[in-house]
């Protein structure tokens, strides 16, 4: 596999209905994988923060979750891989301590 040298620490897979097969890595952030092309070359994704959590839900809607960020690609956005590093809407998420007991 072309790339494999990318592929290190992976963290969570997700393969859509188009056989793409996203790849989370905690090093290298998000890879894609087309599974229907021959070379099956890793490709960079624009979203390069380290990936600890990635479902594909049931709209075809994939979630990220780095350390900092949750991030949404829609079905639509997900199947161009250029459109991933521009498209997603991010949130940021600041923890809250838990109120204190009086």
């Amino acid at each position: 596999m072309h790339g494999q040298a990318s592929l290190d620490r992976i963290s969570s897979l997700a393969l859509d209905p188009e056989g793409k097969l996203w790849v989370g890595t905690l090093t290298a952030g998000l890879r894609v994988i087309r599974t229907k092309e021959k070379a099956l070359a890793v490709r960079p994704t624009g979203l390069a923060a380290g990936i600890r959590a990635m479902h594909l839900d049931y709209h075809g809607d994939l979630w990220i979750g780095t350390d900092r960020q949750v991030f949404w690609v829609s079905a639509a956005n997900r199947r161009t891989v250029r459109e991933l590093g521009r498209c997603p809407l991010d949130w940021h998420y600041r923890g809250r301590a838990a109120p204190a007991d009086h």
